[in-house]
């Protein structure tokens, strides 16, 4: 009897054991993530101050503004060694945290980059071709960046956001007897390029090349940047119409390049049998000069 109640105090003693042991395991599996994984990535984004190219999202009269909440954009996230990670990020309502942020941080700091709209990229690279776009609110595209961020911070992450492409306004003046609502611009230009939201570049495929029509007395064009010689403008007025090259035109201070961000101004004063150049100016960021001229449409 001894020996039974002795085997019997043995196994309570191991069973007890037993339940420490699962206990323990518990509480490690069960323990709250550390300070940092629980750590939320806030972020906030801008437009910078420069000349509105769509109504998406809402900008003030300088081209400034701010994103509304739920507007997506696409993040990516760079450490050491270009080691990167890619997020579709909702402003206002993101819950992105650093612990879904798998990449080695470079001396404990991260860089940021993004992209609006949201596009599909290879390591924050991809391509961006106008032709494809169907509105001009489409063919918007901002890039912004903010480097060496320390991992885990809760600090806001402002990202302030740039035009990457070239707004290009042709602007008509006319005599009484034609129709303004009539005039037909057509420019021929690059529609494709290759973006680099790592190096906050944008390079012109020139094999490329695509034409886009409006009618009106203001219209203006969304242009990936790109040589001015690359680019023409057909004027169609009352039957007739004349094509040039902006570059062509005869003045010194004519841009060899369209700049992403900026915005080229061409006035034209319409007459019957004529189309006088008046000023072509780089607006919004910052002037590249003025630039005047005549071209002279023959009636056949």
């Amino acid at each position: 009897m001894l020996m039974k109640k002795t085997r019997n105090m043995w196994i309570a003693v191991l069973l007890m054991a037993a339940l420490v042991s699962c206990s323990k395991k518990s509480s490690t599996v069960t323990d709250e993530p550390s300070v940092q994984d629980d750590r939320k990535v806030n972020i906030t984004a801008s437009v910078s101050a420069n000349e509105p190219v769509s109504k998406s999202p809402v900008l003030d009269g300088d081209g400034s503004g701010n994103f509304s909440r739920g507007d997506v954009i696409g993040l990516l996230v760079s450490g050491k060694d270009g080691d990167c990670a890619g997020f579709s990020y909702a402003i206002g309502n993101g819950s992105l945290l650093w612990k879904d942020i798998e990449v080695a941080a470079d001396n404990g700091k991260v860089d940021f980059y993004a992209v609006y709209p949201e596009q599909r990229t290879d390591d924050g690279k991809f391509t961006f071709n106008l032709a494809d776009l169907s509105s001009d609110e489409e063919k918007d595209l901002l890039l912004a960046e903010r480097t060496g961020v320390d991992e885990g911070s809760e600090e806001d992450i402002n990202l302030v956001f740039n035009h990457a492409m070239h707004r290009l306004v042709v602007r008509y003046t006319v005599e009484d007897g034609i129709d303004a609502d009539a005039l037909t611009t057509e420019c021929t230009a690059v529609s494709s390029c290759t973006v680099d939201m790592t190096s906050q570049s944008v390079a012109a495929v020139s094999s490329a090349i695509s034409g886009f029509e409006k009618k009106g007395k203001e219209v203006y064009f969304i242009l990936v940047p790109q040589k001015s010689s690359g680019v023409t403008l057909k004027v169609t007025s009352a039957g007739t119409e004349k094509t040039f090259v902006l570059s062509d035109l005869e003045a010194a201070d004519v841009p060899s390049d369209l700049e992403g961000g900026k915005q080229l101004t061409v006035d034209l004063r319409v007459s019957e049998g004529k189309i006088e150049f008046g000023n072509v100016t780089i607006s919004g960021w910052e002037s590249q000069g003025t630039v005047s001229g005549e071209v002279i449409i023959t009636q056949e």
